[in-house]
């Protein structure tokens, strides 16, 4: 398996796998992720939308965001939906390899209430 080049874990980890080359990108993307883990959604989805805003192509931010606004949708009031970030990754094909779009796809359709055809 392959990921950005890279052929083993080894280089993966030499290679930062990281699907933007924007630090400034990266470092809000790792905030978000901090406050993801931390169950802090709003605040996470402030700082993947930063992330995004620094570099649009940014995939794992889109990601997280998805993820994000999934679990903040019953508290926060926002203007995205989990769904539409989803249909953007897929239209812009912000994924780099098969597995990423069919996480995606999954995703997708257990947005839209698809739950069984998200396995």
């Amino acid at each position: 398996m392959t990921y950005q080049g890279a052929t083993s874990p080894a280089e993966w980890i030499r290679a930062g796998v990281k699907t933007t080359q924007s630090l400034d990108a990266y470092e809000k993307y790792l905030e978000g992720i901090k406050y993801f883990n931390q169950l802090e959604w709003d605040i996470a989805v402030k700082s993947f939308n930063e992330a995004i805003a620094i570099d649009s192509t940014f995939m794992d931010a889109y990601f997280y965001l998805t993820i994000s606004l999934g679990w903040a949708d019953d508290y926060i009031k926002t203007d995205q939906s989990a769904e539409e970030i989803c249909k953007i990754i897929l239209d812009k094909k912000l994924y780099h390899n098969e597995i990423e779009k069919q996480r995606v796809e999954g995703t997708y359709l257990y947005t839209k209430g698809e739950y069984k055809a998200s396995l």
